[in-house]
């Protein structure tokens, strides 16, 4: 999926703080893609492209195991592949998916293999690197802060809430003229 980040909590969260939203122990950081995923998603894509599935094939390979991945493994193993030893039931969560992914692309290969349809070489399609967003220039001073902080620096809250606001002006100005340049060229 583009423009998509997911992130992992890594280490133990005892719960979340309530005003960020972060757990309290723990970091939250950015899963990354794994060859095994991967194998497992183009294995998960071969078998619904051999079996007919549009469910399974339009999973997208990207290397990152995340709920439509588990939601394909567990159609896989109902639907296809049936009960084993090492997976009992097709109820599978993200946890297991992603621990057993090499063992789960080996086992749904080997079905798509029976039933006469190849797995084609992996091809990841990573999410798209966002560029992190601009900060945004305050307007006005901050009621937070107490105005002896600002007292010498006042001006300088002025001065970029005035070039704010000439720069939307001078493009709205520029619009305005092109608008009607159009209208009557």
């Amino acid at each position: 999926m583009p423009g998509i980040e997911v992130y992992t909590i890594s280490g133990a969260a005892s719960g979340y703080d309530p005003t960020t939203g972060m757990p309290l122990e723990g970091k939250l950081v950015p899963v990354t893609s794994s060859p095994p995923a991967a194998q497992l998603q183009n294995a998960l894509k071969a078998l619904g492209t051999t079996n007919g599935d549009p469910a399974l094939a339009s999973l997208t390979v990207d290397g990152i195991i995340g709920p439509n991945t588990v939601k394909a493994v567990n159609r896989a193993l109902a639907t296809y592949v049936g009960a084993t030893a090492a997976f009992p039931t097709a109820n599978l969560d993200v946890t297991r998916v992603r621990q057993y992914a090499g063992a789960l692309a080996s086992l749904i290969s080997d079905r798509v293999k029976k039933s006469g349809g190849t797995v084609p070489p992996v091809v990841v399609h990573h999410p798209v690197k966002r560029t992190p967003a601009l900060p945004s220039l305050p307007v006005a001073i901050p009621t937070s802060m107490t105005a002896s902080v600002f007292d010498n620096q006042k001006w300088i809250w002025w001065v970029v809430g005035g070039v704010g606001a000439l720069a939307v002006l001078t493009a709205a100005a520029s619009a305005v003229k092109t608008r009607k340049a159009a209208a009557n060229g």
